[in-house]
């Protein structure tokens, strides 16, 4: 994942972002309302080079942690 952009969306927008292209599940802890413009790239292949600059450009800081999360599990017969 090289970059994330958002247009006037909201904190649940980008988790949902993140989760899509880092295939991890993202939790919203950063309590923030509203509507936000957020557009981060970076040249490195990397997710973490990324999660870098979202902490250095928005002080948005992306850690891996264990959470208990309810999730539906839906299964071919």
């Amino acid at each position: 994942m090289t970059g994330i952009s958002l247009s006037n969306g909201t904190m649940a927008d980008f988790c949902e972002q993140l989760e899509r292209g880092s295939g991890r599940p993202v939790v919203d802890e950063t309590n923030l309302d509203g509507r936000y413009d957020l557009h981060a790239f970076t040249e490195s292949p990397t997710t973490d080079a990324l999660f870098d600059v979202l902490r250095e450009k928005f002080g948005l800081v992306v850690t891996p942690a264990a959470r208990e999360v309810a999730m539906l599990v839906v299964r071919a017969r």
